[in-house]
């Protein structure tokens, strides 16, 4: 199954289609997961900056800075590898071109995104579903925010299950139940249908029948 995934992750950084690779990760999971492994080997030839984020929660001035760092760059592609938080700065940062009066662009829901560049997430954690979903969260002064649109969901995606498996109890047990929270939040939703109640409750069954065995489960050994 890992070795599918990094035929996966080679296939979409390929040299001859991306020049200059913007990496947006936290530092503690890019190097504890052994993806930093497979992303070096990947990008051999690409001029690449890696912005490592400094905040738990995606929050407004973080995203200030990796809107200009990646307008300084001026990548071809960006490679979002991590959890909730690095997928959303990446979604927004990607979208948004400059930072004069983001704070009250997002409160007042003003703004006009646009896709810079293709956008490939690589998640470490799992439950958020953040790699595929057409919105992205961002907290002013404490109070969250959500940035919604259709040009947020990223161009292609890689999901690598031995370093979901491989997290300590605590990250997934909190995963986990990220994603029984999911589960629920979609069967709640006004914009639900059924369609989506269908595959909500399909989660959350499967969630729930797993989440034990899934924390209980030791970290596998990263020898990619």
């Amino acid at each position: 199954m890992f070795l599918n995934s990094i035929k996966d992750i080679k296939r979409n950084l390929k040299p001859n289609k991306y020049k200059k690779v913007f990496v947006l990760s936290g530092k503690k999971s890019f190097f504890s997961s052994g993806i930093s492994r497979i992303i070096k080997k990947s990008l051999t030839t690409q001029k690449c900056f890696f912005y490592f984020k400094t905040s738990k929660i995606p929050e407004i001035n973080e995203l200030k800075k990796i809107i200009i760092e990646i307008n300084k760059f001026e990548p071809d592609l960006i490679l979002a590898v991590g959890g909730g938080t690095v997928l959303d700065y990446a979604k927004i940062a990607n979208s948004f071109d400059n930072v004069e009066n983001l704070k009250s662009r997002i409160i007042n829901s003003k703004y006009k995104v646009i896709k810079k560049r293709p956008l490939f997430a690589i998640p470490t954690t799992a439950g958020s579903g953040a790699e595929m979903t057409a919105n992205a969260v961002i907290y002013i002064n404490k109070v969250k925010y959500s940035v919604e649109d259709s040009s947020l969901i990223p161009d292609f995606y890689t999901l690598v299950p031995e370093i979901i498996i491989g997290l300590n109890r605590k990250i997934k047990a909190s995963s986990g139940f990220d994603a029984i929270a999911q589960s629920i939040e979609s069967l709640l939703s006004k914009k639900s249908n059924g369609k989506s109640v269908y595959f909500a409750k399909k989660s959350l069954r499967i969630s729930l029948s797993n989440y034990s065995n899934f924390i209980k489960k030791p970290p596998t050994s990263h020898t990619y």
